[in-house]
């Protein structure tokens, strides 16, 4: 049954094996971005990762473009976060406050004294944090560490732009009509800012690449291995509030252009992954910089060792 229905089963260990020896490792805008949001030494650990497997990346022009166009705001959000944390907490404070009025037994002083002592701890650690975020501009916004890196690690292992002809649009269309994944939340949205074809361009492009390099692969097979942040559910089978693994709509579609064995992880997902592949040993604070995402609990396709205790996404 595992043959006829290959999109609902995960690789084993023999075709994990297969997906990271020898491989294209593509990476989604949404990867490379999520490397802005997470701590310094979990981002390093990636970026080593990235650099250990440089002969086998490969970015889609357009997952390429949207991070360029994304990269500063991104930036942005994560100096903005720390004001908008002292905006809840002074809310909070003031709620907490507020509604002692309607308590009969509190008396309202001393309430509002160890309010008021609990909160400036906590702004204090708020802004104590800021202090310590890591810059990562320099004297001006093309003065970016993370994207340093990832020019060096990349270099020219980017794809074409994807002819988007009148024929293509169409079939864009009735496709995300019926909600093949991925990409159709986002163009039922109309993705305010971004192109709305932008996740389902990014899929074509890779399927392009696959299905020419199959031509002349063994067995006319390519593993892929595809890193995407993306939560949304036109890219991940849930269950239960927990990410099982990629849409096996998506699974069946790139096996039949010949990536086989295919597989996606997260940012976390992806360098346990190929941790597990390079023999390095993670500790926790390896993974600590992970923020927890909706999908808490989300399965990574390789389970970390028992003695390995972290917060998952």
């Amino acid at each position: 049954m595992r043959e006829r229905f290959r999109g609902w089963y995960r690789p084993n260990a023999a075709e994990r094996t297969i997906l990271w020896h020898t491989g294209i490792v593509a990476l989604d805008a949404s990867f490379l971005l999520h490397l802005y949001r997470v701590r310094p030494r979990s981002r390093n650990r990636v970026l080593d990762l990235l650099d250990a497997v440089q002969a086998q990346l490969w970015v889609p022009h357009q997952a390429a473009l949207e991070y360029q166009r994304n990269r500063l705001n991104v930036i942005s959000e994560q100096d903005a976060a720390y004001e908008q944390l002292r905006a809840e907490a002074k809310k909070a404070q003031r709620q907490l406050v507020s509604g002692r009025r309607r308590h009969p037994v509190l008396e309202h002083a001393e309430f509002e004294r160890r309010v008021d002592t609990a909160f400036g701890t906590i702004h204090q650690y708020i802004n104590e944090s800021e202090d310590r975020h890591p810059a990562v501009l320099g004297a001006d916004d093309d003065d970016d560490e993370i994207r340093k890196r990832l020019d060096a690690v990349l270099g020219d292992a980017v794809g074409q732009p994807l002819e988007r002809g009148d024929e293509w649009s169409e079939q864009a269309r009735r496709r995300l009509e019926d909600e093949v994944p991925p990409g159709y939340k986002d163009w039922k949205k109309g993705k305010s800012g971004g192109d709305p074809y932008g996740d389902l361009i990014v899929w074509s492009e890779l399927l392009e690449e696959v299905r020419s390099r199959a031509q002349d692969a063994e067995g006319g097979r390519v593993p892929v291995v595809l890193g995407v942040e993306d939560q949304k559910e036109d890219w991940w089978r849930t269950h239960a509030g927990r990410r099982l693994g990629p849409r096996p709509e998506l699974i069946e579609e790139m096996m039949g252009a010949g990536g086989i064995p295919f597989w996606a992880y997260s940012l976390e997902s992806f360098l346990n992954a190929g941790a597990e592949h390079l023999g390095w040993e993670l500790e926790d604070e390896d993974y600590r910089g992970f923020p927890r995402s909706s999908d808490e609990g989300e399965d990574s396709p390789l389970d970390p060792p028992p003695e390995q205790t972290h917060d998952e996404e």
